[in-house]
């Protein structure tokens, strides 16, 4: 389950703001867009402030949605799945994973499935399709 809103959120009082949180236990996070609009800050809103505030919410969206999967926050490779602290770090942030996360999201599911993932059909060159 994964919860929107428009408050800003504090986990706990000794934290600064965070823009989503998730639990990797419970599968559940919540998310604000409260931050992503520049009305927030008292500034005004550009032209196009609705595509950007649609692709910042895209991102913390499919990073908590990581986060319920299993996934950390990922330190390889410039990532959708690294953190940030402020806007300028979620904005630098592609909205694509790392090669490390997949693998990292197959393994935990093998994990908790207690099975081995399905083997991916190759094709042979003479032989054709085998398991």
């Amino acid at each position: 389950m994964l919860a929107i809103t428009m408050t800003d959120l504090y986990p706990e009082p000794s934290w600064n703001f965070v823009f989503g949180q998730a639990s990797l236990r419970e599968r559940v996070g919540v998310y604000s867009f409260a931050r992503y609009d520049s009305a927030f800050y008292g500034e005004a809103r550009d032209r196009d402030y609705e595509t950007l505030l649609l692709r910042r919410s895209c991102k913390v969206l499919a990073h908590e949605t990581g986060h319920m999967f299993g996934l950390a926050h990922c330190i390889y490779f410039n990532c959708l799945m690294n953190g940030s602290n402020h806007l300028a770090e979620s904005d630098r942030r592609p909205l694509h994973l790392c090669p490390v996360c997949p693998a990292q999201t197959a393994m935990e599911y093998r994990l908790r499935c207690g099975r081995a993932l399905p083997r991916a059909r190759t094709r042979h060159p003479r032989r054709g399709f085998r398991r």
